[in-house]
């Protein structure tokens, strides 16, 4: 029976939100922007296309008038309706690293190893094994920065249920994986939605007795565990950059801590009870969640929609959720576009607009068929 995944089911639940701090930086096809995520596994930026991921197939867009999502599959002869699809992968995630899409898949005697295969599917590898996966009563998420992998596991015996956040380096693979974070209980005590920068591993704590969540930050180079903070709101949500972590504080604003100093500082007042994503280039900030919105929580329905700032806190564009656009979940970026997806359904993008667009009248969201 194919092990779920856990976490990152979880994590899709909360579709939309990441936030942004730094300087200003231009579009270009040096930013890396599988930095630039929050519905993890699903998205990715190879440097030439953006990949999707949905229902164990691979698909990009045909950027022509169409705006078409297509299987990404070159065979001329493949129907692209089952497993010899190139485009099919047997797994439940995936990551994009130096052009190439990283996934976990397991064999016939149920043992893990990590793949990956290039924009097509096609000339897949096996990296390594990952035999600490292969114990009955496990389930799994796991994440992929740079050469660090990092990977959020739960164990479910008679006894209770057993949780490990370790790390394996795909430079060092004559190394086993270390254990950052362990907890004997989760239901007494669970780390959740793990990050790395390559450098760092994020996560949150929660203590299930005291409804208490805290920020603990675990360093690569030294093997220490720091506090980054001891009440952090449940609904600030992070993001990792080489040398920052920032995040968006709902109705109050943006902050950013130098991971070098530990020191933190709040970059702009933002009063909108929402959330907010990024890119290397805007903030967006979306005030509306059919999840989450209940009684108008994030505004009124005039106010309901995405805003686009500058990182210095200038508003740039304001786009109303209309009928036809629902509530638009940030999915991904890249340097023309930022894809949308429906709050709820289908994985896939349903919407995008234009970068070169914000700030001008005729910003709009484009649909994305399917």
């Amino acid at each position: 029976m194919k092990r779920i995944l856990m976490g990152t089911c979880g994590l899709l639940l909360v579709l939309v939100i990441v936030f942004a701090c730094g300087s200003p930086t231009s579009v270009s096809n040096d930013v890396d922007y599988n930095r630039y995520l929050y519905s993890h596994g699903i998205y990715g930026y190879t440097g030439k296309q953006p990949i999707f991921f949905c229902n164990n197939y691979l698909y990009s867009i045909d950027d022509n008038e169409s705006h078409m999502l297509r299987k990404v599959c070159k065979r001329a002869n493949c129907n692209h309706s089952d497993s010899t699809c190139s485009a099919w992968l047997d797994t439940d995630s995936i990551y994009v690293q130096n052009g190439r899409i990283y996934y976990i898949s397991s064999d016939k005697l149920n043992h893990y190893a990590l793949y990956h295969c290039n924009e097509h599917g096609e000339d897949r590898k096996r990296v390594c094994a990952l035999p600490f996966l292969d114990v009955s009563g496990a389930g799994f998420s796991w994440r992929l920065c740079g050469s660090i992998v990092v990977f959020d596991i739960s164990y479910w015996s008679l006894d209770g249920i057993s949780q490990d956040i370790l790390y394996l380096d795909l430079d060092h693979l004559n190394k086993d994986a270390t254990i950052a974070f362990h907890s004997e209980s989760e239901i007494v005590h669970s780390y959740v939605a793990p990050e790395t920068n390559g450098s760092w591993i994020i996560v949150k704590s929660y203590d299930l007795l005291t409804k208490e969540c805290s920020l603990l930050g675990y360093s690569l180079a030294t093997n220490e565990t720091v506090t980054i903070s001891s009440e952090w709101n449940k609904l600030n949500i992070l993001v990792l950059l080489p040398e920052t972590m920032n995040w968006f504080s709902p109705g109050d604003g943006f902050y950013s801590l130098d991971l070098h100093t530990m020191a933190s500082r709040k970059l702009w007042d933002c009063k909108i009870r929402g959330f907010a994503m990024f890119d290397d280039s805007y903030i967006y900030i979306s005030n509306a969640n059919n999840i989450i919105n209940y009684e108008n929580a994030f505004g009124t329905e005039e106010t309901q929609g995405l805003y686009i700032y500058t990182y210095e806190g200038h508003l740039q564009s304001f786009l109303p959720f209309a009928d036809e656009v629902q509530i638009a979940g940030y999915l991904g970026s890249s340097p023309q576009k930022v894809f949308f997806m429906k709050a709820r359904g289908s994985l896939l993008p349903s919407w995008y607009i234009d970068k070169e667009k914000i700030g001008t009248s005729s910003i709009t969201f484009h649909e994305i068929k399917q």
